[in-house]
């Protein structure tokens, strides 16, 4: 459920930076407005979220080639 708008601008912070180093987790969370630990726990549930719809895509384009 992305309902909560912080889990796609945390996962963008951490993973698209502009000089390619991740920011850290204090740095996030100064931009978001929340603790540090609050910005891991919502990136832990993006990257569940996101690896759970990828594996349904995959499952998806392997019947498909059937």
């Amino acid at each position: 459920n992305l309902d909560d708008k912080r889990l796609i601008e945390i996962f963008k912070l951490r993973h698209f930076s502009y000089n390619n180093k991740k920011l850290s987790w204090n740095e996030i969370s100064e931009k978001i407005g929340c603790s540090s630990q609050t910005c891991i726990n919502l990136h832990k549930k993006i990257c569940y979220i996101l690896r759970k719809e990828l594996k349904k895509e995959n499952i998806k384009k392997f019947k498909i080639k059937k």
